[in-house]
């Protein structure tokens, strides 16, 4: 799947200090369900505490999710005094109607995807567009994955293309109800595969 992970309740690393938080989750109203959490560390009257809140959304298939997250310095003369309330956020929504399901996500860092599947009996096809910023890992930048996929009396075939056009192939057929199947994957852009077998009991 396809996920936003900027915002997050890391705070605390590094200080050699174990954090205390204080967590309140699932608190729902008519689907809208929140949560939160907060450095108990950091909270005093001469400023705010470091805190992060999320919430979602979910009506017939359409779900909406946000999270953000206050991550205050710790060294009152480090702050930046134009800091705003939301350093890190996340968000994302999705749609899940009749075989064809939608996703799109962003994060405050300039990360975003856009996910799109269709399975129909017993095929199915899935494409995903993402953007990684710059610095961020080896993908950085704009990629595209796809993938076909059938399903056929114990055989799945799986065909993935990239950005490049390089593709790879798979697949795996159970052997009953043993819980034994075997597989084989190829990828064209490394020139090789391998085979194997797999016991699931």
């Amino acid at each position: 799947g396809i996920h936003g992970d900027n915002a997050g309740y890391n705070i605390g690393e590094g200080t050699g200090l174990a954090t205390a938080i204080a967590i309140l989750e699932d608190v729902t109203f008519l689907g809208l369900k929140g949560y939160g959490a907060v450095d108990v560390s950091t909270v005093n009257l001469g400023r705010r505490p470091n805190y992060l809140l999320g919430t979602s959304f979910d009506l017939f298939g359409l779900t909406l999710a946000v999270e953000f997250e206050d991550d205050v310095d710790p060294d009152p003369a480090a702050a930046n005094p134009e800091d705003g309330y939301i350093d890190h956020w996340d968000a994302g929504t999705s749609l899940d109607w009749n075989g064809v399901a939608v996703e799109v996500v962003a994060d405050s860092e300039g990360d975003w995807a856009l996910g799109v599947g269709y399975a129909l009996y017993r095929f199915s096809a899935a494409a995903v567009i993402e953007n990684v910023a710059k610095g961020q890992n080896h993908k950085a930048g704009l990629n595209i994955d796809a993938t076909l996929g059938a399903q056929l009396d114990g055989l799945e075939l799986s065909l993935d293309l990239d950005q490049n056009l390089a593709w790879g192939l798979s697949g795996q057929f159970s052997l009953g109800n043993s819980g034994l199947s075997l597989y084989a994957t190829y990828d064209a852009s490394e020139g090789g595969g391998s085979l194997g077998s797999r016991l699931i009991f």
